[in-house]
């Protein structure tokens, strides 16, 4: 469905509005007489869902027979060998959603049923790269004379597909962040790898699992390999031969002892080629294109991160995006510390947003979700900037993000008596709202080429004074080069190559990137100033010197916690108290929802004393304030309110109406 909006640069008032449909008329008017024309998201569903749910981005680090032999070391005998698939109970072990829809518009059906999981060819052309139950009987696909597997990824539905529990029935909200342990899944993934490549009996056992003929001769030669290959002196890690090797491993495969294990990761990935070739029946000879380069970045994710670096555990809902992706991309010999992670945002209204990313700093969705593909797991395999993102599924589920709608309460929550909205409060709230909220988090300052995109305001660090990490860490330069002109330049590259190797002609390219509206794309300093906007003709404007954080408009934002930018409140509530009053340690990894704070149940057990008891080193679903980059300080707007007056303003945040462009 179209409609035209009339657009006015001011403060557009919510009105006086029926809490009961929670929608409002547009009356505003814009620069032109008719204004422009929005196209309203129309919501997920049937093929569609599924696309998004399980298009390959090229992420793709694990191959799939692998996977479906693999025992996880999360379940394991009393003494310490895997015992269960790792496939199972994902949901309870590191919250992520059962898919909803495995069908494609063609009627193939996607391999696995976990929401944000993909299997794509690893060496398949992008049109064609995904692979579907229908392809379950061939194992090997030879092309040109390069052989081709089946590859398990995530996309971007892996952390951008919420749901709450309420009273024993889950909610699923598209485009909303997921409660998920996207670095549990991953290390998980990685040790449960290592206890194969640790001990023979192990396997043995998975060998077997994948009909591998002869599986005791193979799983000798390959751990006699693999130690041999740890003990030799090249790669400075074993003096002492395999007795020490398999002494370190024992420990590294718990992720108790990394320093030593990080320093033989070649030898790693060099055993990991091996076991391809032995579990797929391919020779020595047979040509596996990129394969090799999967591996090694497998091998790297196996020995987790570089224990020089300072690290923040990210946990639940949560990762350090920009430092992953600036290390792995740009940063080479000289990576920044993990100490910046951000909650998983949500990603409905994004069409018409103008900037990207919580400080801002980017108008384009292409870069955005090439920096993303990378960040999960794509790699770049030559120097001609030749990679295995999936440009072309990346703009399919871009397309697909700009339909998820802003969820509506009443709609999620009909006939849920105890659920529906108190009207009388909830307009109350609303001038609650109008007079404290309003004001940073609606915006009418239109950009772009035809002004169609509006741009939020950016609330500077030392005025909203929430944990600067975010906002600074990415901004430090690239040797001599800044962070902005580096990762346009680097992500940037990889978009040019693309185009290049398959030939897209200017016009799908500037679909792709959405110039109509968006016009050129561009990084910009946010830590520094950037007053290089006139040269874009783009209509952005410049930006004043200064990191902040962007404050989005709050329709939905119900469904979005815990709060602020890092993660650090766990519910509505607590966001409206001085920071003294916030949960110092709470527990995240609940979806059971509590409709009163806004906020999910999160139980920590007590110390003696009564109060919760104190994160553990790498505790995953233990939130500590206290951690670089988790300060829960700052966003002080609304505390100094009366607790009726916040209790008002809460009510009416349920039912907040999206902006007109995305009206329900």
């Amino acid at each position: 469905m179209k409609m035209k909006l009339a657009l006015l640069s001011g403060i557009v008032l919510a009105g006086a509005v029926s809490c009961t449909s929670a929608k409002r008329e547009s009356d505003v008017r814009g620069p032109s007489s008719q204004g422009p024309v929005y196209e309203r998201p129309e919501g997920l569903r049937g093929a569609d869902l599924a696309d998004f749910e399980h298009l390959a981005e090229g992420a793709d680090v694990y191959p799939y027979d692998w996977i479906k032999a693999l025992n996880s070391i999360g379940f394991k005998d009393k003494n310490g060998n895997p015992t269960q698939p790792f496939l199972k109970d994902l949901d309870v072990r590191f919250g992520a959603l059962p898919s909803s829809n495995l069908k494609n518009a063609e009627g193939k059906t996607y391999l696995i049923p976990w929401v944000g999981l993909t299997a794509a060819w690893s060496n398949h052309p992008p049109q064609s790269s995904d692979a579907f139950v229908e392809d379950e009987g061939t194992i090997v696909r030879d092309i040109q004379g390069v052989k081709s597997i089946r590859m398990v990824g995530t996309n971007c539905a892996f952390c951008h597909s919420g749901a709450l529990d309420y009273k024993g029935k889950t909610y699923k909200i598209d485009g909303s962040p997921s409660m998920l342990n996207v670095r549990g899944f991953f290390q998980d993934l990685a040790k449960s790898t290592a206890s194969i490549l640790a001990s023979e009996e192990q396997m043995v056992l998975f060998l077997k699992r994948l009909n591998v003929p002869e599986p005791e001769k193979r799983a000798k030669e390959l751990n006699d390999y693999f130690y041999a290959r740890l003990a030799d002196d090249t790669y400075g890690l074993f003096n002492a031969g395999n007795l020490s090797a398999k002494i370190t491993l024992a420990k590294a495969k718990y992720f108790k002892d990394t320093k030593r294990f990080f320093r033989g990761q070649k030898a790693i990935a060099d055993t990991l080629e091996k076991l391809v070739r032995v579990t797929y029946g391919l020779k020595e000879t047979d040509n596996i294109g990129d394969l090799k380069l999967r591996m090694k970045y497998l091998g790297n994710l196996m020995v987790g991160t570089d224990p020089k670096l300072g690290e923040t555990t990210s946990g639940y809902n949560r990762t350090d995006a920009f430092g992953r992706i600036g290390n792995l991309v740009l940063r080479g010999d000289d990576p920044i510390d993990y100490t910046a992670p951000v909650s998983l945002p949500w990603v409905w209204g994004l069409k018409y947003m103008a900037m990207l990313h919580y400080n801002a700093n980017s108008n384009s969705v292409i870069l955005r979700n090439v920096g993303q593909s990378l960040g999960l797991g794509a790699i770049i395999t030559n120097k001609n900037g030749d990679s295995t993102v999936n440009i072309h599924n990346l703009d399919r589920i871009e397309h697909l993000v700009h339909k998820i709608q802003v969820p509506d309460w009443n709609t999620i929550f009909a006939g849920v008596t105890e659920l529906q909205i108190n009207q009388e409060l909830a307009q109350r709230g609303q001038k609650v709202y109008e007079r404290n909220c309003q004001g940073c988090h609606e915006s009418n300052h239109f950009v772009g080429p035809n002004r169609q995109l509006r741009e939020y305001h950016v609330i500077r660090l030392e005025k909203i004074g929430t944990d600067p990490n975010a906002a600074v860490n990415a901004t430090k330069a690239v040797g001599h080069v800044a962070f902005e002109d580096s990762i346009f330049q680097g992500v940037g590259g990889l978009k040019a190559r693309y185009y290049q190797k398959y030939d897209i002609r200017e016009q799908q390219q500037a679909e792709m990137e959405f110039r109509n509206i968006r016009g050129y794309e561009f990084f910009r300093d946010t830590l520094n100033g950037f007053d290089r906007q006139n040269s874009f003709q783009n209509n952005y404007g410049d930006v004043e010197k200064g990191a902040g954080y962007k404050a989005r408009h709050l329709s939905g934002a119900w469904g979005t916690a815990p709060f602020l930018h890092n993660g650090s409140v766990p519910n509505m509530w607590e966001l409206l108290q001085p920071h003294e009053k916030r949960s110092k340690i709470f527990e995240v990894r609940s979806r059971e929802f509590d409709p009163k704070v806004l906020g999910y149940k999160f139980e920590r057990e007590k110390t003696l004393l009564g109060g919760p008891k104190p994160c553990k080193k790498g505790e995953d679903h233990c939130f500590d304030t206290s951690a670089p980059g988790n300060s829960n300080k700052g966003h002080y707007y609304g505390t100094s309110l009366a607790d009726s007056d916040k209790w008002a303003l809460i009510e009416y945040l349920k039912v907040l109406p999206p902006e007109p462009e995305y009206s329900w």
